[in-house]
């Protein structure tokens, strides 16, 4: 990651701080500002997710300030860039890529001093190599561009869905990534506690009984980690059949907010209520 969304990370938790919103409630705040799952806001005020132009903009916007507290004059030592990333585009082979740039002095008669230069067509910042730039009009020096990718599929809440069967595990997460989520599909209890370590997940649909261990310590696990807050759906399909205890289940229910859901599992219905949870449609 680069060190630019780095410091527009530690630039968007100062002004949260600025603004008295309590540190455990900033990845819920960002999330809610730009519409995107919890675990992506986790990883952006980290500075672990790229930062695009207009995200900046609406974060400062949420708050009242003018998006340059965020991105303003980049002043740095040594010879570091000096100026303010603008929004526009790479023109390049015929085709045209969103980016950021920062651009220096106006060229006026003198030959350009790098690679790439700007020019401001119809007030939208457009990006050429020297030797590709229209003649005539005002032209500068471009200190660097930044390629601005499409990152949508991070910002998909990540849903983990913890099942021994894999035809079950597998099939809801088909269903769900088919209507716009992130579903990682665990086939045991281990496999799922290592990935709660390194990921940071929007929600949880946990089977019961995996052999003669139940959910409820690791349903712990996550209520005591970073994902305190993410919906949580328990699955079984042995209160039926005895194996389950109906008082452990509905222990769990209530201490750590729980929602149960009967096999046979319906995938619609699951979705519809994992989406009210996320507030997502």
């Amino acid at each position: 990651m680069g060190t630019d969304d780095l410091q527009i990370s530690q630039r968007v938790r100062e002004l949260m701080d600025a603004h008295g919103v309590p540190k455990r409630s900033q990845a819920k705040e960002l999330a809610r500002i730009l519409a995107i799952s919890y675990s992506a806001a986790t990883r952006k005020i980290k500075g672990q997710l790229p930062w695009k132009l207009e995200q900046i903009g609406e974060v400062a916007s949420a708050f009242g300030e003018p998006a340059s507290v965020l991105l303003g004059a980049a002043t740095t030592q040594e010879g570091g860039l000096a100026g303010t990333a603008q929004e526009g585009q790479f023109v390049v082979g015929g085709r045209r890529f969103a980016c950021l740039l920062w651009r220096a002095e106006a060229l006026d008669a003198r030959p350009a001093g790098g690679d790439l230069v700007a020019v401001d067509e119809a007030g939208q910042w457009l990006v050429y190599p020297v030797q590709d730039a229209p003649t005539g009009g005002q032209r500068f020096d471009v200190e660097r561009i930044e390629i601005v990718g499409r990152h949508a599929e991070a910002d998909k809440p990540l849903i983990a869905v913890v099942d021994d069967s894999h035809d079950i595990a597998e099939s809801i997460c088909d269903y769900f990534n088919a209507r716009g989520l992130r579903a990682q599909p665990y086939y045991g209890l281990q496999s799922f506690r290592e990935a709660l370590e390194t990921e940071m997940f929007d929600g949880f649909v946990l089977d019961w009984l995996f052999g003669n261990e139940t959910a409820a310590d690791v349903i712990g696990t996550i209520r005591e980690s970073e994902d305190e807050e993410a919906p949580i759906f328990l699955l079984t399909g042995e209160l039926v059949t005895g194996n389950a205890d109906e008082n452990d289940i509905a222990g769990v229910i209530e201490r750590y907010d729980v929602a149960c859901v009967e096999k046979p599992v319906r995938p619609s219905l699951l979705l519809a209520e994992l989406s009210n949870k996320l507030g997502v449609r």
